[in-house]
């Protein structure tokens, strides 16, 4: 009986972290803008949208935030800062944000430096 008791608790704790996982999706393009908010959030917009964005806005908006999909200040600042400099340089980033939210925050970004 006691075994039953612990299985059914350990079945609702994976079905309910299931259901609140952010679904990865990685996606290319080079920003259009950086857009930074007074609340310490960062946004930017894309020349190539993903389809996958939930947001309405047009061009959708991708957040960077700290406390959101794993953000902390320190990330959101080396973010910014690769952000800034692929938008300078007119370079393509790569970058992984979570689908399944409307404000489509992003955890983590590169930029790529061959050429393109």
């Amino acid at each position: 009986m006691k075994y039953w008791k612990v299985s059914a608790v350990l079945a609702i704790v994976m079905l309910s972290i299931t259901a609140i996982a952010a679904t990865p999706t990685w996606h290319n393009s080079k920003i259009r803008t950086i857009y930074p908010l007074a609340d310490g959030r960062v946004v930017l917009t894309l020349e190539n949208d993903s389809a996958a964005c939930q947001n309405n806005s047009s061009p959708k908006y991708y957040y960077i935030a700290v406390g959101e999909n794993g953000v902390t200040q320190e990330g959101l600042n080396n973010m910014l800062s690769v952000a800034l400099t692929a938008a300078t340089t007119g370079r393509e980033i790569s970058f992984n944000f979570d689908a399944d939210s409307s404000g489509c925050q992003i955890n983590r970004l590169s930029l790529n430096f061959q050429s393109q």
